[in-house]
């Protein structure tokens, strides 16, 4: 008497989860870089959203890696969430693509003929070349050989049971059984690709009836969410925000597939003429899927506005990109570490202009995600030092993946910046309360002091704010080595007020230490240093950096006598 083989099915199941992640790993390597290009670019709006995200899910076989591609493009504020939605949206047709593939061929070939040799070529290459590019084709064949090697198990296994087992039993079940079970079932394997295998495999057998393997997929199709809700529970804003765009268009899609389904399958079966039952589910798949797109076309734009309102970004939370996208998507990554580099910056040029009690102009002032004008300088500060450790944690783990020599220089680059303007801050706050001394002093010539170090502080970030906006490199350049040279002038300056005893002896000696003048006076060059460091590795590329050390070489010698 032939048994069923429980551990052949799942081994099966396995072995196709498996292929399966061997074919993401291979697809994503090859064409990863260009996928990643192809969905920043082509997401202007909401069609090619929808194409962008069904094709590269075809393509890839896998709606997770898609979506996690789009949340990490969601933090670095390179795509908007309307057209995110599309992406996503999209991506659940795509993953439809699956089902027609492999009831072509899978149920069409002899699986072993195929299964085996791709297995045998992907194998044996993986061991005797190490070309990245021939290793990336190997893996290829090896995981489409086991993803067809574990359909072949679960088959198999499936018609054994057949033999053993009284379908009528089946029978009497209400579809609401077979959703709850589809949905269980797909939230446990985390694989809706999974299900769908099993169910054709099952209705290919005569397990299942053609409406009961319907109610599986469209619980499969239920049950596939939970793995971004779980993504999500403790995640940011925006994977919240993605989370529950996925939720509401798979509920939506899945009711009405539900409340519909006998019509559907009839239409499908009476309008296109199509006989064999496997097609006609994987149909029936791919059509509820594009009727929830149709409905969710028209409420892309109100529903980012609700999700944007309804999940926003926690007050726990330091950066304002990083936390929101992983650094395993390194080009997105990049581009999250530059706009939180350039989000530290200006929050330590708001930080010391109010250390400095100076006043810039109006239009001029750094734009700033969130407000922090209300907070006090201390807890100001602390939040630009959790920042800044944020942001070198999150650059020495980018720096561990595979990347480029421009890439590692970018890093590079910005954890400069990064260090060279929290130092900036922190070199004004150890003189900040000399400074608030020296501005209520009812001593003139302190007075006349501290008229000196306001005066070219208001310069200095008045111009280092408009540089903001110098997009020319070699400008930009020029601009900066004059301020160099002139923070310099400023520094010899002190020296002179102090030195020359511009100040009197007598109210040096009793109201403010000369060291405490000197003290200050070097403080403040060189934070306005450190700043200028800053500025100069995150705005400046290596050839402007060139240009740069050439135009200061060029001007006259402003560092001599700038030691104590």
């Amino acid at each position: 008497m032939t048994e069923f083989d429980l551990w052949k099915f799942v081994a099966g199941l396995g072995v196709f989860l498996f292929g399966l992640q061997l074919l993401e790993k291979a697809i994503t390597k090859v064409i990863g870089g260009q996928l990643r290009g192809f969905l920043r670019h082509q997401t202007k709006n909401h069609f090619t959203s929808l194409l962008a995200g069904t094709g590269a899910t075809a393509l890839l076989q896998s709606s997770s890696v898609v979506s996690l591609m789009v949340l990490a493009f969601v933090g670095a504020g390179i795509i908007e969430m309307k057209n995110a939605l599309g992406i996503i949206f999209g991506a659940n047709l795509g993953t439809t693509f699956t089902g027609w593939i492999v009831t072509t061929l899978g149920f069409k070939l002899h699986i072993d003929s195929l299964a085996l040799p791709l297995i045998a070529i992907g194998s044996m290459g993986r061991l005797f070349f190490t070309k990245k590019k021939l290793l990336s084709s190997f893996t290829f064949s090896l995981g489409l050989g086991f993803l067809l090697l574990g359909l072949d198990y679960m088959k198999t296994s499936i018609e054994t049971l057949t033999e053993l087992f009284n379908i009528d039993l089946l029978r009497g079940y209400n579809a609401f059984v077979f959703l709850f079970v589809g949905i269980i079932f797909t939230a446990i394997i985390q694989s809706s690709s999974a299900t769908m295998m099993i169910t054709l495999s099952a209705l290919n057998s005569g397990i299942v009836d053609l409406h009961s393997a319907a109610a599986l997929i469209v619980g499969a199709d239920l049950g596939t969410t939970s793995t971004v809700l779980l993504g999500a529970i403790k995640g940011s804003a925006a994977k919240k925000q993605v989370a529950m765009a996925h939720l509401l268009f798979n509920l939506v899609a899945t009711t009405i597939a539900f409340l519909s389904m006998p019509l559907l399958i009839a239409l499908i079966t009476d309008y296109t003429n199509i006989e064999n039952p496997l097609y006609t589910l994987v149909a029936f798949h791919s059509s509820f899927n594009l009727i929830g797109i149709v409905i969710f076309i028209p409420l892309i734009n109100p529903l980012a506005s609700f999700l944007e309102k309804r999940f926003v970004k926690e007050d726990q939370q330091y950066s304002s990109y990083l936390y929101q996208v992983p650094t395993t998507v390194t080009d997105a990554a990049l581009t999250a570490l530059n706009k939180e580099t350039k989000n530290l910056l200006r929050h330590v040029t708001q930080l010391n202009v109010k250390a400095l009690k100076i006043s810039v102009h109006q239009e001029k002032r750094p734009t700033l995600p969130g407000s922090h004008a209300a907070l006090s300088f201390s807890k100001y500060y602390e939040l630009v030092k959790e920042i800044e450790g944020e942001i070198l944690d999150y650059g020495l783990t980018l720096q561990k993946k595979p990347l480029n020599a421009s890439a590692t220089i970018q890093i590079n680059n910005l954890i400069s910046a990064t260090r060279d303007a929290v130092m900036a801050a922190k070199s004004l706050k150890d003189i900040r309360h000399n400074l608030s001394v020296l501005r209520h002093s009812n001593d003139s010539n302190l007075q006349k002091f501290h008229q000196l170090i306001y005066e070219f502080e208001t310069y200095y970030y008045q111009q280092l704010i408009a540089s903001w906006e110098v997009e020319h490199h070699s400008l930009l350049a020029d601009n900066l080595a004059n301020l160099y040279s002139e923070n310099g002038d400023f520094y010899n300056q002190c020296l002179k007020t102090i030195y020359k005893g511009t100040l009197d002896s007598r109210v040096a000696a009793d109201e403010i230490q000369i060291s405490s003048l000197l003290n200050v006076s070097r403080e403040a060059f060189t934070s306005n240093l450190n700043l200028l460091n800053s500025f100069k590795a995150y705005r400046l590329p290596k050839h402007a950096i060139d240009e740069f050390q050439n135009s200061l070489a060029t001007q006259s010698e402003t560092d001599q006598g700038l030691s104590d």
